[in-house]
């Protein structure tokens, strides 16, 4: 439909709306971006676990770790696991735990929404149905973020160990993630959904 087109905006007028957007989203993260996480620590689990059976949770919940809220994953093995041509084998003692920042949990939600928010729309439609999509996508850049990011964590101490040489694609995923990556997928789905937008209004 003509009437539902957006025209480029122009750099004066979008740079504010992004600095606004930004801001509130960054106030909101700080404010409620723990009990957010809380709340997705069931998909969470699944997701992880849906990655690689030969652990067992004993305990993933949100912490503090000096002055930062983090996700705290506590595993033992479920089974025994090959590393390096050697056999790692469960112990009931045996215990591993990793963290990471809740920061980076939020940071793709932030990106993707301040674009989402901040991008001109010219009907309610359109907008409604880019917040869905940007839902959908957000969801997806999480799954594709923090439970590989401590997965990958967790097999670092394997590897550091055992087969230090060995190339990982695991690993070699969190480290681009870890260096901007995942700002990059916040700004891939944020803009998608506006893509979506318009094309459905």
């Amino acid at each position: 439909m003509p009437g539902c087109s957006v025209r480029w905006p122009r750099p004066l007028e979008l740079a504010p709306r992004l600095l606004l957007a930004c801001a509130l989203l960054l106030w909101a993260a700080h404010a409620w971006g723990r009990t957010l996480v809380d709340l997705l620590l069931p998909a969470l689990r699944a997701a992880f676990l849906s990655l690689d059976d030969h652990y067992r949770i004993l305990q993933l919940n949100t912490g503090s770790a000096g002055a930062d809220s983090v996700i705290r994953l506590r595993v033992n093995l479920a089974q025994p696991m090959v590393v390096g041509g050697r056999v790692v084998v469960p112990h009931p003692l045996g215990a591993a735990e990793v963290t990471t920042a809740i920061g980076y949990v939020m940071q793709p939600l932030i990106i993707g929404l301040t674009l989402v928010l901040a991008w001109p729309w010219r009907t309610r439609a359109e907008l409604a149905v880019r917040l869905v999509m940007a839902g959908a996508l957000l969801v997806l850049a999480l799954w594709l973020d923090t439970p590989f990011v401590l997965w990958a964590n967790l097999w670092d101490m394997h590897a550091r160990a055992l087969e230090p040489e060995r190339f990982s694609p695991l690993l070699a995923w969190a480290q681009w993630l870890q260096g901007g990556g995942r700002l990059l997928l916040g700004g891939v789905a944020g803009t998608l959904a506006i893509i979506g937008g318009k094309a459905a209004c």
